[in-house]
């Protein structure tokens, strides 16, 4: 595991003269042999001081922490502390727990206490005796106590896009609610969507669509698939996953021809800088029966998180582009891509933020005649972090 107190010089033991003496008819090697002499005292200093904020952050632990959630990180239920409690602590030794928490939200818990995030008020505010730096390595040591293992970090869990797939896998509910207007036809589309984390990785998921055009509605489609993360780096900030849904055409009483789809797709996300976060994502459309009628979309959005609570309102601006494989041809034929932007909200509407809406608009930029507009509402439960009800 790499030491999270470290900074970004590498350790250097010691330097031996004698190696430097070889060099001494070599001109710039003998230079740089001097710089790296004069550059060690402050690695070793570094290091020094990565380890001794090891320490206290250890101590911390021990006399604020172990009483409540245990020696490991493990909170026993049966000790008479717990049970005068009258609720389990959190259990930090357990991998996806611990990996699953951003660290800003543990930051925040540990400064201003439990009720801050609409948790238990019997986990209390610390603020007062630890400093933030003190607090920030806590929170760096808290996460060495699940060990080594393969779950991404919540540091990568970027907020839901409208359009562009989301890398990082969830426990959510989702109901997306999308309204078109264009000329004479109005349609409406809900969407309920069920996610789950499966092992360290992989996340299944199952939507429902149903449609409702002028005032005729039915049940469009149902999709069922997965996606697995095939690189997370919580210090370089980035994700990708790689996913795939089948679209099954419902029953359609006005005989409307729809094919069975598969749809793959690549999906990122990265930090960039500590306040904007970056997601892109390219997916095919592949009609089963009329490859043809298929089509690639690209998709990237940039969110700016300015502030570390979770109930605050996050702006973001999307670019979405849907490329067909058939362009078409003489008066039929229509543009390599049709593109359009899509500026939107995040607002978070629990304390922990595990409620939320995504609300946003999306304008054509090319082909105006496919719609005026369509409107996105997107309500988000993550179930993994309590019931809906929890935290307001």
């Amino acid at each position: 595991m790499a030491d999270p107190f470290a900074g970004s010089g590498a350790a250097i033991d010691r330097v031996r003269v004698h190696r430097v003496a070889a060099f001494r008819r070599r001109g710039p090697a003998l230079l740089l042999a001097s710089a790296w002499l004069a550059f060690a005292p402050f690695v070793r200093a570094e290091n020094g001081d990565a380890e001794a904020r090891r320490e206290r952050a250890a101590e911390h632990f021990r006399t604020l922490c172990t009483t409540c959630h245990g020696p490991t990180g493990q909170p026993d239920p049966d000790s008479a502390v717990v049970e005068a409690l009258g609720v389990v602590p959190a259990n930090l030794a357990d991998p996806l727990f611990n990996s699953r928490e951003p660290k800003r939200d543990w930051m925040l818990v540990i400064r201003d206490g439990g009720s801050a995030l609409g948790l238990s008020d019997r986990m209390p505010a610390f603020g007062g005796q630890l400093d933030e730096r003190e607090i920030q390595d806590l929170v760096l040591y808290l996460k060495t106590l699940s060990g080594e293992h393969g779950y991404p970090s919540g540091d990568l869990n970027f907020f839901l896009p409208l359009r562009t797939r989301k890398a990082f896998p969830e426990d959510e509910w989702v109901w997306k609610l999308r309204f078109t207007d264009q000329d004479e036809r109005p349609q409406w589309r809900n969407t309920l969507e069920f996610e789950k984390r499966i092992g360290r990785r992989f996340q299944s998921v199952l939507e429902l669509t149903h449609r409702v055009d002028d005032g005729d509605g039915s049940f469009e489609k149902f999709e069922a698939g997965g996606k697995y993360v095939l690189f997370s780096d919580a210090d370089a900030g980035f994700i990708a996953t790689a996913g795939a849904t089948v679209g099954f055409p419902l029953e359609d009483e006005r005989s409307v021809r729809r094919d069975t789809e598969i749809l793959p797709f690549l999906a990122f996300g990265k930090w960039l800088g500590p306040s904007f976060t970056v997601q892109a994502s390219t997916r095919a459309k592949l009609p089963v029966d009329r490859v043809r009628r298929g089509s690639v979309e690209l998709s990237g959005i940039v969110h700016w998180v300015h502030t570390p609570w979770p109930r605050a309102i996050f702006p973001g601006l999307e670019l979405f582009a849907e490329i067909p494989f058939d362009h078409g041809a003489g008066a039929a034929r229509v543009d390599f891509a049709q593109v359009s932007i899509l500026p939107q909200v995040r607002v978070g509407l629990s304390k922990r933020g595990h409620v939320a809406l995504n609300l946003g608009v999306e304008l054509p930029l090319n082909e105006r005649d496919r719609y005026d507009s369509r409107a996105y509402l997107d309500l988000i439960w993550d179930f993994a972090d309590g019931p809906f009800w929890a935290g307001w």
